[in-house]
């Protein structure tokens, strides 16, 4: 009996020893019917008690040292935060308000100068373009960044826009127009006129130039652009951020140049080199509102009239063309015979006295006339 209850008890204590030696190698099992505690024991700390860095502490949060990271680590990114979003930046004429269609954007910072980026383009149906979170490169502390915008007889301009922060956001940009001389050639059957090799000679301030084309000048420090253009499909050419000053355009065509009229350019200012070519004159007419915007639907009367002029039409004027002002405020007459000529404008925009214009056998192929309108109550 001695024997057995001696041999019981050597197995009681192997069994506790073996069970010692388990909870010694993995401290973290659990023990049956034993509660886990939440957190640190009061005091363990305190006395000194080893924590084993690979068990997560669960513990209340004023407990934990504060290292400024884990609320970095643990916060779910926003939408900024990740980069999205995207922004539709929209540029327009200052002037006239119509869309800009053509334009260039491209980031505009010291870093960037030496970047061999392309420009983003606009979408030639609307005018828009869209820019995403990717042009921020990403960094989270990049909310604002400068572009360069850049379109054809539009000045360049720096813009910084604010980092997008979902998409669909809306920008619009307001362009100013540049100095520059706009034109269409067409041939001797008023078709337009494509190809065509146009080429530009200064001649001087509007103070230096004397009336008649002598040699041209050398160009302004201030010009570097092109000096030869060709002609699009529809027989339209331009030439950009211009100096002001007097220049002439010419056209060559089957080894004859068609020069124009003097053209004075203004600072800001869009001035018309329209060309025909044959010997007929015809006169180009531009009509403007009141506040220097387009006037479209302006009926304009033509008639043969020696100056003084009557404000209305009398039995002895006779009525040469009557057209109506197209999208941009132009119409144009002839080919006109030589002889002494009237306009007169209408339109629920506005009025203007008659003009007179003289065509004269010297004359060249294109005449030009420049209507601004009055308020109608300013009758």
């Amino acid at each position: 009996m001695k024997s057995g209850s001696a041999t019981a008890l050597l197995l009681l204590g192997v069994v506790i020893v073996a069970g010692m030696i388990a909870f010694a190698r993995n401290p973290g099992a659990e023990l049956p019917n034993q509660a886990v505690p939440i957190g640190p024991q009061e005091g363990s700390v305190a006395e000194g008690g080893a924590v084993d860095p690979s068990i997560p502490d669960s513990g209340p949060a004023e407990l934990q040292p504060d290292t400024g990271m884990t609320e970095r680590a643990t916060a779910i990114p926003s939408e900024e935060d990740l980069g999205s979003g995207t922004l539709r930046v929209l540029a327009v004429d200052a002037i006239t308000g119509e869309p800009v269609r053509r334009y260039w954007m491209k980031r505009n910072s010291i870093e960037d100068l030496t970047s061999q980026d392309r420009p983003l383009l606009s979408e030639p149906k609307t005018g828009a373009l869209t820019l995403s979170a990717e042009q921020w490169d990403g960094e989270p502390s990049a909310t604002m960044r400068s572009f360069l915008v850049s379109a054809p007889q539009h000045a360049p301009l720096s813009v910084t826009l604010e980092r997008p922060r979902r998409d669909g956001q809306k920008q619009r940009i307001e362009l100013q127009r540049a100095a520059s001389i706009v034109g269409i050639v067409r041939d001797g059957s008023s078709a337009p006129l494509a190809s065509a090799r146009v080429s530009l000679e200064y001649h001087g301030t509007v103070l230096e130039f004397t009336g008649e084309f002598g040699d041209p000048k050398p160009f302004p420090d201030s010009y570097d652009g092109p000096t030869l253009r060709l002609t699009d499909a529809a027989g339209k050419y331009a030439f950009g951020q211009l100096p002001g000053g007097v220049y002439r355009t010419l056209v060559e065509q089957a080894s004859a140049r068609h020069g124009s009229d003097p053209i004075s350019v203004r600072p800001g200012g869009w001035s018309l080199g329209d060309h025909w070519l044959d010997e007929h004159a015809r006169l180009t007419v531009t009509v403007f509102k009141a506040d220097g915007t387009a006037a479209p639907k302006t009926r304009l009367l033509l008639v043969e009239a020696t100056p003084p002029l009557a404000p209305v039409l009398g039995e002895k004027i006779v009525l040469t063309a009557n057209q109506y002002s197209d999208a941009d405020g132009r119409a144009t007459f002839g080919p006109l015979a030589v002889g002494d000529y009237g306009l007169y404008s209408q339109s629920d925009d506005g009025f203007a006295a008659p003009i007179a214009c003289k065509v004269t056998e010297t004359s060249r192929s294109v005449l030009e006339l420049t209507v601004r309108l009055k308020p109608s109550e300013a009758r």
